[in-house]
């Protein structure tokens, strides 16, 4: 089973660089809240969401918090997406010196973003006791996992979720294709046919999905934690949730690969949320036909840029994003907390 939760990292990453959305920005929020309380750790309020979420959207090694904008269009993207949020933080005569949110997946699971001590005032121990807070939370909803994303660079958040029950899964790597360079041909099928989502076949993506899982080199450890039909509804909020993008390849009459697309906000990108292909089709070519249906997607819809997440221990999927020309964005270290 592949990671879900770090795939909204392209999300916060593109509403860190580019700030690009439709949606309109929000009153600014000072970071002093309006009734100063001494040492105490509670939930972020709606009133506060906005401060805090200039923290952790902030670039990093950014001494600026993030715009108004930005935080306006991860609101969105919540929004789009159908998640929820969790977050408490820890206040100082109203300032904020400690803080850790959540965003609540479909699927049961959770994504956990906290600042680097150090930054923008942040103290180490006021936000080990905000992360404590938040993890207490977390446990009594029930969830199957939840996850965080770290730069190798992160030592100070990295000793924070250890302390906390997380332990490392693996090195992620986000790659990007021009989906503009033409010179990738478009997928012929010989006998298959591109079945698109509908409610009514939402068993026939589940079957399939969860075929595609068996013996996968991407996150082999999250298998067997949840339901198929829980990890479809995480791959759903992956992004704008598109019917027509997500694609079952039938060959003579018999699923043998899936396709799962998103487009980001603004429509410039799309995301190959999860593509997958069952055992018995592997090492056959079927993954170079659905890369090439991605970018045929992708110029269908006037989409400028392919973007995915690759486990760097499935060499056959890097080996095959190479060939197709992708480049790395990012690494990021993956870290799971069962439960």
């Amino acid at each position: 089973m592949p990671c879900v939760a770090p795939r909204q990292w392209f999300t916060v990453r593109r509403i860190v660089v580019t700030g690009a959305s439709d949606a309109k920005p929000i009153p600014d929020v000072p970071r002093r809240l309006d009734k100063p309380l001494v040492n105490c750790t509670a939930p972020i309020s709606d009133s506060e969401l906005t401060a805090a979420l200039r923290l952790l959207l902030a670039a990093s090694g950014d001494p600026s918090p993030a715009s108004a904008t930005q935080v306006a269009t991860f609101f969105e993207y919540l929004q789009v997406a159908r998640i929820g949020w969790a977050g408490h933080c820890v206040r100082r005569e109203g300032v904020l010196r400690g803080l850790a949110f959540a965003m609540l997946l479909p699927g049961r699971t959770a994504m956990v973003m906290y600042p680097q001590p150090g930054e923008f005032g942040i103290d180490a121990g006021d936000q080990d006791a905000a992360l404590a807070a938040l993890m207490s939370d977390l446990d009594c909803r029930a969830l199957r996992f939840t996850q965080v994303l770290l730069e190798a660079a992160d030592e100070a958040r990295r000793e924070l979720a250890l302390r906390h029950g997380f332990r490392r899964l693996t090195r992620l790597i986000y790659l990007e294709r021009d989906a503009r360079d033409p010179g990738v041909e478009a997928p012929r099928p010989d006998g298959g046919r591109w079945v698109s989502f509908t409610p009514e076949r939402f068993e026939l993506f589940a079957r399939t999905v969860e075929a595609t899982y068996v013996d996968s080199l991407d996150c082999p450890e999250l298998s067997g934690l949840r339901p198929v039909q829980e990890a479809i509804l995480a791959h759903q909020a992956a992004g704008r949730f598109t019917p027509e993008l997500w694609e079952v390849l039938e060959i003579d009459g018999q699923p043998v690969a899936c396709l799962l697309l998103a487009p980001h906000l603004g429509g410039a990108t799309l995301e190959l949320v999860y593509m997958g292909v069952c055992p018995a089709r592997r090492r056959g070519g079927v993954g170079a036909l659905l890369l090439r249906r991605a970018l045929q997607r992708c110029r269908e819809r006037g989409a400028r840029h392919l973007t995915l997440v690759v486990d760097e221990r499935n060499l056959p999927a890097r080996k095959l994003y190479e060939r197709f020309g992708f480049r790395t964005l990012a690494l990021r270290e993956a870290y799971l907390r069962r439960g």
